[in-house]
Formats: C-alpha cells, sequence, structure tokens
C-alpha cells in the first residue's frame, strides 16, 4: 500500500501521490473509488483531487478527522470535453500520523 506520511515523502512542502491518467468519456458520471486508512492530528489534511485533461485541480473530497480502514467512493461529473482524468492523494501537516491509500481505480459505465 503506498502511504503519504508527513516526513516520510515530503521534502519540502506538501507530499502527494499522484496516479497515471485513466480514459474517461465526457460528460458521463465517473466513480473514483479507493480503499483508505486516515489518521488526523493537529492542522493536517489529506485532499483527494482530480484533474481533467491536465487542468487546475479540484478538491472531491478531504480528511481532517479520523477515518478507519474503508472503500470509498465518489462520483465524478467528467467535464464534456475531457477524455483523460489524473488523481492526486495530497497530504499537508506534520509527522505524526499516516494516511494509507490503495486499490485506486476509476470506472465508468
Amino acid at each position: 500500500m503506498p502511504q503519504t506520511e508527513g516526513g516520510w515523502l515530503r521534502r519540502r512542502g506538501p507530499s502527494g501521490r499522484r496516479r497515471p491518467a485513466w480514459k474517461v468519456i465526457g460528460g458521463r458520471t465517473a466513480t473514483l473509488a479507493y480503499t483508505t486508512f486516515y489518521r488526523q492530528d493537529g492542522t493536517q489534511k489529506g485532499e483527494v483531487q482530480v484533474s481533467y485533461d491536465r487542468a487546475t485541480l479540484v478538491t472531491v473530497r478531504a480528511y481532517t478527522v479520523d477515518v478507519p480502514s474503508r472503500t470509498e467512493t465518489i462520483a465524478l461529473q467528467v467535464p464534456a470535453d475531457a477524455t483523460t482524468a489524473r488523481v492526486r492523494f495530497r497530504y499537508t501537516g506534520g509527522n505524526n500520523w499516516y494516511w494509507v491509500i490503495d486499490a485506486v481505480k476509476i470506472t465508468q459505465s
């Protein structure tokens, strides 16, 4: 499982894990799914961000309290002209706890 942990991945500034692009069909809903286990401390924050065709990242979920290990699903509204989606898991904060992310996928029906 990839881990995003304050001092472990970060040299300066926030740390993040970015996955390769998924192909999407514009104008249709897609589902982002992943398994997460997040531990909160102080002012840290975990953000799940999505970008379509390398445009500006948009935060689709934020974590600021403990989340036990579970599978998350997020409905994504894919812009009409989009052909790819990228996901970034961004962690900001100290080095006291952690964020585990696994089994990331985007699907469309």
